[in-house]
């Protein structure tokens, strides 16, 4: 029974529920069997071990069992142990594991968890284990009405999960988990250790390898993390998208294409990109601490466009550094025709709704033998794009300047970028270029300045 399983806040919350439950029954409002229903969705139920087989004693000081085989969910697995007396709050020493030499299956949603002491949900919850595994598991109440204390290991043969703190679903996974007391700390934590799969089955990483390891714990209001989650070899899909921070999504959000901003598909027009990442989330141990996030994303061969400065990043290549509020651009470059066009800088935005300061960019831009096309023209400001077309000027240029801030609040909402409140300065070297300003009466070739 699931009260059996916890301590004595557990027990007083079932019996508060049932007695709730009664009293509407009693005043007429079980209509249509509706506050039945609604008991027997809300109370967690029994676990039921079916196939059972082995010795079970029973005396004076409770009732004691050693390697008792049974089925839990059309899963086969051994419980030993003692319980210390013959009402629900008693003392209890189990252990349960799977079959010497054979795994056990955790199916996608089991109906046990619901029932499980507070602690096994929670390592549950933060993993969503399914699939093929090995396991052991100690409950362990050491006083009459105390929460019971749950350590073990789970090794992970051939299974798919979710981590809590980067929920991208991992399938063909190996790995361990361990969970229980720390010893030098006496924290009840879950560690995870390298647990290792492919990416979403039918995908574009499906082939790929992405690791998760760490620790979280207490599991309490004081709970802290420190998780790590790589790969050496990654492709921009939803499911990446959806995993990633929200400031990590931010920072995309800025080599969103424009034309895909209003689209109904929240990463429509996001930056396609294949290199690879590592994403830490850390959390410290304390009441009402935040966690940090910090991803850098290292890609060989990415597209989008960058919106503070919208020329097309077609098969560029650079590195991401994502941390709260920010993003380094460190040596992002490209290749257009016979050009080169590189950024380096650093873009910052408010971390609350409050500060009204809107992105603030500075960024490094540095172009060589850029040709003078409708792409860069689209990403200068309108009074420069206006000046080179009515100048008829043609050709290539050099750039060297940069992308920054004017100060001044800006009115748009915290995440906007206040294109009214950007500042330029760029030194253009044009170079094997034309000029027409008067159309074809007047033209000038080989201008070079």
């Amino acid at each position: 029974h699931p009260q059996e399983m916890g301590g004595d806040e557990t027990i007083r919350r079932l019996t508060r529920y049932h007695e709730e439950f009664n009293l509407l029954r009693l005043l007429g409002l079980d209509l249509a069997d509706g506050i039945s229903g609604l008991e027997r969705t809300t109370t967690p139920p029994e676990i039921a071990v079916e196939d059972v087989s082995g010795t079970v004693a029973f005396d004076d000081s409770g009732i004691t069992f050693d390697h008792i085989s049974g089925s839990v969910d059309q899963s086969t697995m051994t419980i030993s142990g003692k319980i210390d007396g013959y009402t629900p709050d008693v003392p209890v020493h189990l252990r349960l594991e799977s079959p010497s030499g054979g795994v056990m299956k955790i199916p996608e949603r089991p109906d046990y968890v619901a029932s499980l002491p507070d602690d096994a949900r929670q390592i549950y919850e933060l993993i969503n284990p399914h699939g093929l595994c090995k396991i052991w598991v100690e409950v362990d109440r050491k006083v009459r009405g105390a929460r019971p204390e749950v350590g073990g290991e789970l090794n992970v043969v051939d299974g798919a999960f979710s981590c809590k703190y980067f929920p991208y679903p991992i399938q063909g996974a190996s790995g361990r988990v361990i969970f229980g007391r720390e010893p030098q700390s006496g924290f009840e934590r879950v560690e995870i250790q390298n647990v290792r799969g492919h990416g979403v089955a039918g995908g574009p990483n499906e082939k790929s390898f992405i690791t998760i390891s760490g620790w979280v714990g207490p599991f309490d209001n004081t709970v802290g993390c420190n998780i790590r989650a790589e790969t050496d070899s990654i492709s921009s899909e939803p499911a990446i998208f959806d995993a990633f921070p929200k400031e990590v999504r931010d920072a995309l959000a800025m080599f969103r294409d424009p034309k895909h901003a209003a689209s109904s598909d929240p990463y429509a027009g996001y930056p396609h990109f294949h290199g690879k990442f590592v994403c830490d989330v850390i959390m410290p141990i304390g009441p009402g601490t935040k966690p940090m996030v910090s991803t850098d994303i290292a890609f060989d061969d990415a597209g989008g466009w960058l919106s503070i400065f919208p020329y097309p990043l077609d098969h560029a290549r650079g590195i991401l550094k994502i941390r709260e509020g920010s993003v380094e651009i460190e040596n992002v470059e490209m290749n257009h025709g016979n050009g080169w066009l590189q950024l380096n800088g650093r873009v910052t935005w408010p971390t609350s709704d409050a500060d009204v300061s809107g992105v603030k960019p500075d960024l490094q831009v540095t172009a060589k033998n850029i040709p003078i096309d409708d792409d860069l023209l689209g990403a200068l400001p309108p009074e420069k794009r206006d000046w080179l077309k009515s100048a008829g000027i043609s050709g290539k240029l050099d750039v060297d300047g940069r992308v920054f801030t004017v100060v001044g609040p800006s009115t748009l909402p915290a995440a906007a970028i206040a294109l009214d409140r950007l500042g330029y300065d760029f030194k253009l070297h044009l170079h094997d270029g034309a000029a027409s300003p008067l159309g074809k009466a007047l033209a000038a070739s080989d201008v070079d300045g």
